[in-house]
């Protein structure tokens, strides 16, 4: 495989290649892992988020974001927010 590379991406490429003594090969491989390796997802996060959109899709029940969101806006101020309360968000369509 090869790459195009812009001269300015290739430039800087360069430059750091001689800044860490590593060859361009090693820096490239070395972005591209840690960007695919940020991007991936725990399987047992996605086991997590899967059952709760399960739970959701079966009873509606959730909590309104703009509720939570200001809700928790007010923590550690003079006039917090009541708790929001859950809601069934199936029986409003």
């Amino acid at each position: 495989m090869s790459l195009n590379l812009a001269p300015t991406v290739l430039a800087a490429l360069k430059a750091l290649s001689e800044m860490e003594k590593r060859s361009p090969e090693a820096i490239v491989s070395d972005l591209i892992l840690a960007r695919y390796e940020s991007l991936a997802i725990d399987p047992k996060i996605l086991e997590a988020l899967n059952a709760q959109m399960a739970d959701f899709q079966a009873t509606g029940d959730a909590y309104d974001w703009d509720e939570v969101s200001a809700w928790m806006g007010s923590w550690f101020t003079d006039h917090e927010k009541p708790e929001p309360r859950n809601r069934n968000f199936k029986s409003t369509k």
